[in-house]
């Protein structure tokens, strides 16, 4: 009887302890539905890099964002950074798929944001909403503004060495940013995201950004040649405005490429991270 009971106590014990272990089991990007995460400050472990959620900007205009950390991470150092914006009618989960995981693999932090109210299918984003619940070139700007704030008063970045990337819509708004904080931005990439005479509405300014563009580092700009959205000849022009432009044109490649890290995106990536090494030197 003495056994059995002795028994029992042991299995009660185990069984409180159980759920205890579970609850402090890692969260990994295997883990299903890692991307509905939104809580501040929450850990993510990936194959070669970690993620943590953090969010910036003000109250009432918060904006949900992932660090990304690469492995051996260390706060007492400094990293070349880069901060990524993304495109229309997605959120930060778009870099998450492929781009960021491999610039952190490379030994760059890299900081993704969702644009607020930019997207509306999917999870939508956890940011809080626009005014009117519409984004435009101008609300992503601000958006991008914050990130850019957040992530330069943090003591592991190197300030000699942020870049700022963007896609599609994201691509026109790092082109209006940078016009204005020229100093702070040591290079820009530009994937899918030119702005010409064509659509230089969408710009706030688009005289003000093309007479006094980004000047203090080099510009990437990356295409798909089978891009029906954008005419490579606005790419072109647009890389008029910038002393120092070179453009990465991908056969077989559509406007958005990159969702799923498809081939044109490993392409992408590859040019990024020669782009980012190359001018950080």
């Amino acid at each position: 009887m003495k056994k059995l009971l002795a028994s029992i106590l042991i299995l009660m014990l185990c069984l409180s302890i159980l759920p205890l272990a579970f609850a402090e089991d890692a969260v990994t990007t295997q883990t299903k539905g890692y991307r509905d995460l939104m809580e501040e400050g929450a850990v993510i472990d990936g194959d070669g890099y970690t993620i943590e959620l953090r969010y910036c900007g003000p109250e009432g205009k918060r904006i949900f964002g992932r660090i990304y950390y690469p492995a051996e991470f260390d706060s007492a150092l400094q990293y070349t950074t880069l901060v990524l914006n993304h495109g229309g009618n997605v959120n930060a989960d778009f870099w998450d798929r492929y781009y960021a995981p491999k610039l952190a693999k490379a030994g760059y932090v890299c900081y993704a944001f969702d644009c607020r109210s930019a997207a509306t299918g999917g999870r939508g984003s956890y940011g809080d909403p626009t005014e009117d619940g519409t984004c435009s070139v101008a609300t992503y700007s601000e958006d991008l503004n914050a990130a850019m704030d957040f992530m330069l008063s943090k003591e592991f970045v190197d300030k000699d060495h942020l870049y700022i990337c963007g896609q599609s819509m994201g691509g026109v708004t790092v082109q209006n940013v940078a016009s204005q904080r020229s100093d702070e931005i040591a290079g820009m990439i530009v994937i899918y995201g030119s702005v010409s005479e064509d659509n230089g509405s969408m710009l706030p300014d688009y005289e003000a950004v093309k007479s006094k563009p980004y000047s203090n580092g080099e510009v990437l700009f990356v295409q798909g040649a089978q891009d029906a959205t954008l005419p490579v000849e606005r790419t072109l022009e647009n890389m008029t405005w910038y002393e120092l432009s070179e453009l990465v044109y991908i056969n077989k490649a559509f406007h958005g490429f990159g969702v799923q890290g498809d081939r044109p995106a490993q392409i992408c990536v590859e040019h990024m991270i020669d782009f980012v090494e190359r001018t950080s030197k």
